[in-house]
């Protein structure tokens, strides 16, 4: 990974993912790339108690893809992405990752961002 490229692949259910570093947490965690989710960042919430996020009382109820509407808690963090550490609003999914779960980046993220996602190649890049 060069300072100002993310490097990812396409995961067994054939969906583009990339690794990122949360802040305290000593191993990076595979994120679904998520451009259904216009926030920045979602995690679990035993990873949040794992990095020592504040996690603040109140929650937030956000609309999904699917219409439905979800409950997540709320924090700031930072986590390592394009060679720079970056400040970030974290949506917490209450419990913990189920078998299949991931983290989600999302939209906000790749705002200023090139995505190259290869399905032949199952390759995933991100860059500045």
């Amino acid at each position: 990974m060069s300072n100002r490229t993310m490097e990812g692949w396409i995961d067994e259910r054939g969906q583009p993912v990339i690794p990122v570093q949360l802040e305290r947490l000593e191993d990076s965690v595979v994120a679904l790339i998520d451009t259904g989710f216009n926030r920045e960042f979602i995690i679990f919430e035993e990873h949040a108690r794992q990095a020592q996020l504040m996690i603040e009382s109140d929650t937030q109820i956000v609309a999904l893809a699917d219409g439905s509407q979800k409950r997540f808690l709320k924090s700031g963090g930072t986590i390592e992405w394009l060679g720079e550490q970056r400040r970030v609003n974290i949506f917490i999914i209450p419990g913990s990752m189920p078998r299949h779960g991931r983290w989600q980046v999302g939209t906000q993220l790749l705002r200023d961002c090139r995505l190259e996602i290869d399905f032949r190649e199952r390759s995933v890049r991100l860059s500045h």
